[in-house]
C-alpha cells in the first residue's frame, strides 16, 4: 500500500499545477486530492516545537500512525528500505503520532526505531477533520506547492527513478 501511495506521490508531484485531470488514475478512488494542506502544530521527538508550514516548498510524505496500532508498525518495518531511499533523495518523511500521550510514543521510538521525522500532536481533533483522519494508519502527500492528497489502497511499483527526476 505504501509503494503504491509513493507512486502517486510522484505523479503529482512532476507537474506544476497538479489537479485531478493531470493523474493518469483521474476516474479512481485512490487518490482524491482535497485542498492545500491546512497547518497544524506538532512537536519533534527532541522537543522542538513545530508547524507544518516549517516545511513549505519541500516535498512530504506524512503518516499518521499510533503506537498501538499494529499495521502501522508493520508498515514501517516492512517498507524501511524504501522509506531510506526515498529520504535519501530529498522527500521529507513526516510520521506524526496521534497517541494519546507523548510517554507512548516515544517509548515506542525506543523500542522500534523509524526512519523519517518523527513528531508527536495534541492537534487530533483539528486534523482528524482537516485530514480525514477516521484510521491510521493513513498516508498524506503533499507537494511543494502546498496541495495534499489523500491515498487509499493500491499497488505499487519501483518508484525511485521518477523520484530522482523529481527532486532534480
Amino acid at each position: 500500500m505504501i509503494l503504491f501511495q509513493l507512486i502517486i506521490w510522484a505523479l503529482l508531484l512532476n507537474t506544476n499545477t497538479i489537479d485531478a485531470t493531470t493523474l493518469p488514475i483521474n476516474d479512481s478512488p485512490e487518490v482524491r486530492m482535497l485542498e492545500k494542506a491546512p497547518d497544524f502544530e506538532f512537536i519533534l521527538a527532541d522537543g522542538t516545537p513545530k508547524k507544518l508550514s516549517d516545511y513549505k516548498g519541500q516535498v512530504l510524505y506524512i503518516s499518521f500512525w499510533a503506537s498501538w496500532c499494529a499495521p502501522c508498525l508493520k508498515n514501517f518495518k516492512k517498507y524501511e528500505a524504501t522509506r531510506t531511499e526515498l529520504e535519501k533523495m530529498g522527500v521529507v518523511l513526516l510520521n506524526i503520532s496521534v497517541d494519546q500521550t507523548q510517554d507512548a510514543y516515544k517509548d515506542l521510538l525506543i523500542r522500534q526505531p523509524i526512519i523519517g521525522t518523527n513528531a508527536w500532536t495534541i492537534e487530533k481533533p483539528r486534523i482528524q477533520e482537516a485530514y480525514e483522519l477516521f484510521a491510521v494508519p493513513t498516508y498524506h502527500i503533499i507537494t511543494k506547492e502546498g496541495d495534499f492528497y489523500f491515498l487509499g489502497d493500491g499497488s505499487g511499483r519501483d518508484i525511485f527513478g521518477e523520484f530522482r527526476a523529481l527532486l532534480e
